[in-house]
Formats: structure tokens, sequence, C-alpha cells
């Protein structure tokens, strides 16, 4: 039997009276099952989202990787500069005098330039330059010579044209910038060959700088510390012979 007052009726016909607890319990069975069904709903979209996103992440570094690889094996600069590193390793260093060096340092600035003016990056290019070189010593490499590009710099030496003939064929270029006007530079070493004569045309031992003051550099290390000196022999660029005689000049009173 139906209890009084559970019915209504309206234009629409005769229906359950909301207050009856039976319907009303199936109303909110009813609308829970609606809120679960929409949220599935949109965790199923946000999941999708999600998917297509990490694919559309992945293919865009699928394809910089792509292009990145592609510009680098066509940087027409790296085979040039990484001759010049090789000429640098091979036979007996102890032997190659400092304006051979210096010669081979100028070459690979001048085509270090010529990258960088290409749209290249100069790091890249310098790091796929020293291809083949152990890692350790190859590291040292890149270093010294983005060191002595940034001093080429800032001596000018890339604003005068006339300079890029003379590097070509590995002569010393002339400074142009402020102070430094029509100042020959010159190529010294970070570690004097009477220390260390096997790293005597080591591209990692060379120092760009005014020819003046390549005159007047002593026989200690520049900007070497004990730990370079267990770097590099570490790294095997010089021998044990050549670590002792440097760290006694370097830090004689930590030397272990």
């Amino acid at each position: 039997m139906i209890p009084s007052g559970a019915i209504e009726s309206t234009s629409r016909g005769t229906f359950w009276h909301k207050k009856n607890p039976l319907i009303h319990f199936l109303e909110l069975v009813d609308l829970h099952c609606c809120v679960e069904l929409n949220t599935f709903r949109i965790m199923g979209k946000l999941i999708s989202f999600l998917i297509i996103l990490g694919g559309l992440v992945g293919a865009y570094f699928v394809i910089t990787e792509h292009f990145a690889d592609h510009r680098v094996k066509g940087n027409p600069w790296i085979a040039q500069i990484n001759e010049q590193v090789s000429k640098s390793k091979q036979g007996d260093l102890s032997s190659v005098s400092v304006d051979e060096a210096g010669g081979r340092l100028w070459r690979v600035l001048s085509l270090m330039h010529e990258a960088e003016r290409g749209k290249y990056s100069l790091a890249d290019t310098v790091n796929a330059a020293v291809g083949g070189v152990k890692p350790g010593e190859a590291k040292m490499i890149v270093e010294a010579l983005l060191e002595n590009f940034d001093t080429a710099k800032t001596f000018g030496i890339f604003d005068e044209p006339k300079n890029l003939l003379l590097m070509d064929q590995g002569l010393a270029p002339i400074a142009t910038s402020k102070g430094w006007e029509d100042e020959k530079m010159g190529v010294g070493h970070r570690v004097s060959p009477l220390l260390a004569p096997e790293v005597a045309g080591s591209l990692a031992n060379l120092l760009v700088m005014p020819e003046v003051f390549r005159n007047t550099l002593s026989l200690k290390p520049v900007g070497f510390t004990i730990d370079t000196v267990r770097k590099w022999s570490n790294e095997k660029l010089i021998v044990p012979e050549s670590a002792q005689a440097i760290a006694e000049v370097v830090e004689p009173d930590k030397l272990r």
C-alpha cells in the first residue's frame, strides 16, 4: 500500500514523491554512478592527453638530436681542426719548437673563428675535433683552446682581417684592442719545457699572450697547483719525473 502523501500529480503525470526513502536512495545511487562515470571519462581524457604529450616531447627530442647530429656531421671545420690536433700528438713533442707549436695553435684558433662565424657551436666543434684523444687529455685540450680563443678575442685579434691571413699561415697576429694596438702576440707554455719537455708541443700546454709577456715568463708554471700536477700526471701528459720537478716549483711545502 502506498503511503498517503507519497504521490504527487502534475501536468506530466503521476510520480513518486522524492521524499520516499526508496526513491531517494535510487536517486543517490544514480547520482553516484553518474559522478563515477564522469570521473572515469575525465581520467581517460587526461591519460590520453598525457600519452599524446609524452609522444610529442619524445618526438621533439629525437628530431632535435637528429638535426644536431646532422649539423655536427656537416660542420666542415671539425676535420680541419682535428688535423691540427692530430699533428700536435705525432712524434716526439719535446723536439717541437715554440714557434712550430704556436703555428698550430694559430691555425686552430683561425678555424675556430670561422666555425663561430658559420654559427656553429664552438664548444661542440672543438669537442668533436678532439675525437681520438684520450678523454682526460681531450678535456684539457678543449679547455685550453676555448681559453686561448677568449684571450684572442680580448686582444681584438679577429677584428683585423690581415690577422686571419697570418694565422692561416701559422704566423703570430697583431693585437688591436685599446691599449694593445700594434702589439705582436705570441704563444707561451703553461709549463716550461725545462720542467716537462714531453708537453712542449701539446695544445693543452700552450697559452696565447702578448709576445712581451712570453719573453718574461718565469720557470713557475702558469695557473698550476699540486692538484693540477696530479691531474696531468694521472692523464699521462707528463712523466713522473716531470711531475716531481713541477711540484717542487709550484708548492714545495705541500708536496707529498
